[in-house]
């Protein structure tokens, strides 16, 4: 979050979605489940601005496949 505030890719936008997309990617990035539904429901947000928040932060903090845990890549293939 540090950074994508540094970037100002957070301007502007709800801090709960940035955080949740937060959680969601660092879930991602560490092989553990998250369920976009569950997730946003808790943030109160939409699942559509949590993966618009996720997409964001994966495109502009330049995370790459190699980022990703084992078990993310091979879900990607």
């Amino acid at each position: 979050i540090k950074e994508a505030k540094e970037k100002e890719i957070t301007s502007g936008k709800d801090p709960r979605g940035v955080a949740i997309a937060a959680l969601y990617l660092s879930a991602k990035l560490y092989g553990k489940k998250m369920a976009q539904k569950e997730a946003s429901k808790v943030a109160g947000i939409t699942e559509i601005t949590l993966r618009n928040r996720y997409k964001e932060l994966v495109s502009e903090l330049n995370i790459t496949d190699s980022h990703f845990s084992r078990r993310e890549r091979r879900k990607k293939k």
